[in-house]
């Protein structure tokens, strides 16, 4: 596990770092027009969804439909809604059923994400166990030609690599046999697809949903995402097992893996709230500084106040109970 824990470090700090090139300049060009940050969304929520599958399935042999739905409700719309609720007070926002359950869904989208879709695996594994990917396919499929409100676009969008997390255990030994082969095959097509990407290939650009819309165009957008997501995540973890002979940098990112929760809730919180107290206007016309020095450095210093909230919240339990969903 402490690969798994490892790639879920640098997961959580690619979205604080592309979080960072997004909030901390002010003006010029366009957050979505950065070669940066295009490199970091075309994979990095897709990585963070199949290692959470990859994980689940541990769970899902585990533990019956109801266990897992009440796990599933502490570790995640829990502290999502504790969260929310701290906020409301700090900034005066009324709490209510309405903002509830727009706190629930949409502040931590990811988080409302995967409970939904550990919800609907585990469903599916009560109706069909013997094969509940094709009760789970089925479901995303119908899905599509509905609409995308309440964050079902990228729920949808999420949907297929969560599946592969839960899958790749059945066919992990060939993967191993074909680490190579499927990594430079991977790593070549996401190379060559990072050159035809398009603003309209952002989910929040594009939604997922057929209906109402152009279909040959959606198709072409949708197809398009999901291979260059999954050729950007084979990638990564094939250059990143290269890193397992580095104890001391493996370490060092199982360090935040191990956090991604608070790290994911608190940076979302604070991350652009500290960056509009931060006006470097004059030190980002420097592409190249302000990538890799400016905006890595300052997604550091963001994750580093994430873990030392994170480490006072686990002093008591009631804290780490409501925030952490006692972790």
């Amino acid at each position: 596990m402490l690969f798994i824990d490892s790639i879920k470090g640098l997961a959580i700090f690619l979205v604080c770092w592309g979080h960072s090139i997004q909030f901390v300049k002010k003006a010029g060009v366009s957050f979505f027009e950065n070669p940066l940050f295009i490199i970091i969304y075309s994979f990095h929520m897709p990585l963070f969804m199949i290692i959470s599958g990859y994980l689940f399935f541990y769970s899902l042999q585990r533990n019956e439909m109801g266990e897992l739905i009440k796990k599933k409700i502490l570790q995640l719309m829990l502290p999502s809604a504790s969260w929310f609720i701290l906020e409301s007070i700090l900034i005066g926002r009324d709490i209510n059923i309405p903002n509830l359950r727009y706190g629930l869904v949409f502040p931590f989208w990811f988080l409302s994400s995967l409970f939904f879709l550990s919800i609907t695996m585990s469903l599916s594994q009560a109706v069909y166990k013997g094969k509940p990917w094709l009760i789970f396919s089925v479901i995303f499929f119908v899905s599509l030609f509905f609409g995308d409100s309440w964050n079902m676009d990228r729920t949808k969008f999420m949907a297929p690599y969560f599946l592969l997390g839960v899958s790749v255990h059945y066919f992990i030994n060939y993967i191993r046999s074909n680490k190579h082969k499927l990594g430079l095959i991977s790593l070549i097509t996401w190379i060559v697809m990072l050159f035809f990407w398009d603003k309209s290939d952002y989910i929040y650009i594009t939604k997922m949903s057929f209906h109402g819309v152009e279909f040959t165009n959606q198709l072409k957008v949708v197809l398009f995402r999901y291979a260059i997501g999954f050729a950007g995540c084979f990638s990564i973890i094939y250059l990143y097992s290269y890193t397992t002979k580095l104890k001391l940098f493996t370490l060092l990112a199982s360090s935040l893996g191990i956090y991604t929760l608070p790290i994911y809730i608190i940076s979302t919180l604070i991350l652009y709230r500290i960056a509009n107290y931060i006006d470097i206007t004059a030190y980002c016309d420097n592409s190249i500084i302000y990538n890799f020095i400016i905006t890595p450095i300052y997604a550091f210093f963001i994750i580093a106040l994430c873990i030392l909230i994170a480490k006072c919240l686990k002093k008591a339990w009631i804290t780490r109970f409501l925030f952490l969903g006692g972790r």
